[in-house]
C-alpha cells in the first residue's frame, strides 16, 4: 500500500503511479477537494504521460463550488488498471488538492 498526493492544476496527462511490468495498479482510494470550475480526468496509458496504449479510467468530471470526491476507504479496490499500465491525472481550470492510495500486484 501507498499512497500519492494531488496538488495544483496539471494541464496535460501526467504519470502519479508509475505502473510496473505485469502488475496492476489496485486504486484503493480517492479524495479531492477540488476549487470550483476544475476539470479532473484519470487516465491510464504507458510512456510519459500516458502517451501511449491511453485510455479514461474515468470522464472528465467538472466540479462546482463545495463539490467533493470521496471514493473508496483504503479496504477495498476502487480501479485496476490493466497490467504494466500507470496512472495518470489531467486537472484543468482550477486546482485540485487531494490524495490517493493504491497498491500494486
Amino acid at each position: 500500500m501507498a499512497s500519492v498526493p494531488i496538488t495544483g492544476t496539471i494541464a496535460a496527462a501526467t504519470v502519479i503511479v508509475t505502473g510496473q511490468a505485469g502488475k496492476s495498479i489496485y486504486v484503493t482510494s480517492v479524495a479531492l477537494v477540488p476549487v470550483a470550475t476544475s476539470v479532473v480526468t484519470f487516465s491510464q496509458g504507458t510512456g510519459a504521460g500516458c502517451g501511449s496504449g491511453t485510455s479514461n479510467v474515468t470522464g472528465a468530471m467538472t466540479f462546482a463550488a463545495g463539490q467533493t470526491l470521496t471514493l473508496g476507504d483504503g479496504y477495498g479496490v476502487v480501479w485496476v488498471l490493466a497490467p504494466g499500465n500507470s496512472l495518470c491525472i489531467t486537472i484543468a481550470t482550477a486546482a485540485a488538492p487531494g490524495s490517493l492510495s493504491y497498491a500494486l500486484f
